[in-house]
């Protein structure tokens, strides 16, 4: 399974993050709503759990 991490989406004042636990791009693109999925576009950061043992953490500085 991998976590994608997108940065910097779904914005109105702020920016928002998406993160979804799948195994590949089109399944985690399914768990969001359409609308929410075409305005995604690719991960900023994907994390194979199964080979990727580095510590990584993301956040989203909350506002407006």
């Amino acid at each position: 399974m991998k976590v994608f991490i997108w940065e910097d989406v779904l914005t109105d004042y702020t920016d928002g993050l998406a993160v979804a636990y799948a195994e590949t791009l089109e399944e985690a693109l399914a768990l969001f709503h359409k609308y929410e999925a075409k305005a995604l576009g690719a991960p900023t950061t994907v994390i194979d759990c199964a080979t990727d043992k580095t510590p990584q953490m993301a956040y989203v500085w909350g506002g407006g």
